[in-house]
């Protein structure tokens, strides 16, 4: 049986490979890195989610237990 923290691991580095195959076409109160400053506009929207998406990606890699 794999540990807790490995199988938190493996779901976020499903959910960045999501994010960052699909990731929100715009503004949304739905999906997305979603804070006042993202929302200003498209080009805040894009390269916050593009980050958002890059950040779970290498914590998913490196994920500790607390």
């Amino acid at each position: 049986m794999l540990d807790k923290e490995i199988i938190k691991s493996l779901i976020f580095l499903a959910l960045s490979a999501l994010y960052r195959l699909f990731p929100p076409k715009s503004t949304n109160w739905l999906y997305g890195y979603r804070t006042p400053a993202a929302m200003k506009s498209i080009q805040n929207w894009k390269l916050a989610n593009a980050y958002c998406s890059q950040s779970l990606l290498i914590r998913s890699l490196f994920w500790s237990p607390p």
